[in-house]
């Protein structure tokens, strides 16, 4: 073939090659993403400011408007659903916020570490969201005002809502009590109680997992959550007990432990009551997600009736009938009910020391047969001390592997969890209470270790001279 009509037709097929290109537009978004448009079909490019649509009780998503027909606020323990519907009443949108977070705005671009969440149309929104959200209630909590502003990956959602809405509950009806150290306690939400002082006074709640009608008979449970609430924040929503602290009470008894611990300073988290809607005196919604001062963590949520009772003092536990020591094991098992027979008792400087005799000739000073607790003499008569918190070098316990002491002694491990008060009554005698956890950090405080067993001491008696050799 000639070579003039070789480059001839490679000419032309280069001429179709390039033909065939087709210029285009590419527009680059402020989320970093672009998108192209081929220009053939382009003629000319404007550009011109929308002012955004002013809402009124609706949503608007990517300029387009939607009216809000109803709101209803979902409680449960872990906060506050907001759900907007529309015409088809789908709940599009929904907010979530923290159970104590009404009248708190929300950056959204740290939204989901303060427990802020977006839906829309039952996707989540997360990935490079901004904004803000606000929800107010006004001082009857019955009108409320919702404004969100949002913008992720090039789309827009605005909301704007004030008016009525309705509440609904989602409850689990269970609660779990875990200490610091040790085994939780979780269970059914099997009776729930209430009392009020006076006529319109402060509420109480009680509740465990034993189903009865008599607060007596809760004792037969592991544990029993009894909570007070004033009458001004009965039924108004949640509150934060660190900031109001007058408005409440709250008291954990351990009946497997037979220690009632109360809520004191440093004690956080929220409370939250609610009224029937349907205008039920004994129905009501609680919910607990408390940390007391001593690190037990209680969580609990609730909607449903409740037993109305005249007196919740039958939950309190009487001590044990005779003197004895009771030993249990990280379940909480019974694995040693000794009856105790008398107490011996010395005094050396700053220290008391108490032997808790099995048998009238047992050897005081064999600490694998004899509990032997030590303690500064000035805390005698001084109430019920928190162990792990007590100053250093204020008290020992010895008895078999429960081998503790109080913080900066050099030798022994400190224990983590416990209680002791020691009295002198006015007839001489002693009373002595002891609750203590086998969990303890090492004196270099790098470790911790114990078995989780506990040991209960309870003595009400005399004290006889000590017979030992120290």
């Amino acid at each position: 073939m000639p070579r003039r009509f070789l480059t001839l037709l490679a000419a032309l097929c280069c001429g179709v090659v390039a033909s065939a290109q087709v210029q285009v537009m590419t527009i680059h978004r402020t989320d970093g993403t672009t998108v192209d448009y081929p220009v053939t079909t382009i003629d000319s490019v404007t550009f011109s400011t929308l002012e955004p649509a002013e809402l009124d009780n609706e949503y608007e998503y990517n300029m387009t408007v939607t009216p809000i027909t109803a709101v209803t606020e979902v409680c449960s323990v872990q906060g506050r659903t907001y759900r907007l519907d529309d015409a088809a009443q789908t709940g599009a949108l929904s907010v979530s916020i923290p159970a104590d977070g009404v009248g708190t705005t929300y950056d959204l671009s740290t939204a989901a570490a303060q427990g802020v969440a977006l839906q829309l149309a039952g996707t989540d929104i997360t990935e490079g969201l901004t904004g803000s959200l606000r929800v107010q209630k006004d001082k009857s909590g019955k009108f409320l005002t919702l404004v969100l502003e949002a913008s992720w990956q090039g789309n827009t959602l605005r909301a704007n809502y004030s008016g009525t809405y309705a509440v609904a509950y989602t409850a689990s009806g269970r609660f779990t009590v875990t200490p610091a150290s040790g085994t939780a306690y979780k269970g059914r939400m099997a009776s729930v109680f209430t009392m009020t002082e006076g006529t319109g006074g402060t509420r109480h709640f009680a509740f465990g997992p034993v189903d009865t009608t008599s607060p007596a008979d809760m004792q037969g449970g592991d544990c029993v959550v009894w909570f007070s609430v004033s009458a001004a924040k009965l039924g108004t929503g949640t509150f934060s007990v660190a900031e109001a602290a007058g408005s409440y009470t709250l008291r954990l008894i351990d009946y497997k432990r037979q220690v009632v611990t109360e809520a004191l300073a440093g004690t956080t988290g929220t409370i939250t009551t609610a009224l029937d809607p349907e205008g039920s005196n004994n129905t009501f919604y609680i919910a607990l997600d408390l940390t007391l001062q001593d690190g037990t963590h209680i969580v609990a949520d609730y909607f449903g009736s409740t037993t109305t009772v005249a007196s919740l003092d039958d939950l309190y536990f009487d001590r044990a009938a005779e003197n004895s020591m009771i030993i249990t094991n990280d379940v909480g098992e019974e694995t040693a009910n000794v009856p105790l027979v008398g107490m011996q008792m010395r005094e050396s400087g700053i220290f008391t020391y108490f032997y808790l005799m099995k048998q009238p000739n047992d050897d005081p000073d064999d600490n694998f047969l004899t509990p032997m607790i030590k303690i500064k003499t000035s805390l005698i008569d001084t109430g019920e001390i928190d162990l792990a918190a007590a100053e250093a070098r204020t008290w020992e316990v010895k008895y078999q592997t429960f081998q503790l002491s109080s913080q900066d002694n050099e030798y022994m491990n400190k224990a983590n969890d416990g209680t002791l008060s020691v009295s002198r009554n006015e007839d001489g005698t002693y009373s002595i209470y002891l609750d203590l956890l086998d969990c303890y950090t090492t004196p270099w405080g790098s470790t911790t270790g114990g078995t989780q067993s506990a040991l209960r001491i309870f003595y009400d008696g005399p004290a006889s001279p000590y017979t030992g050799s120290k």
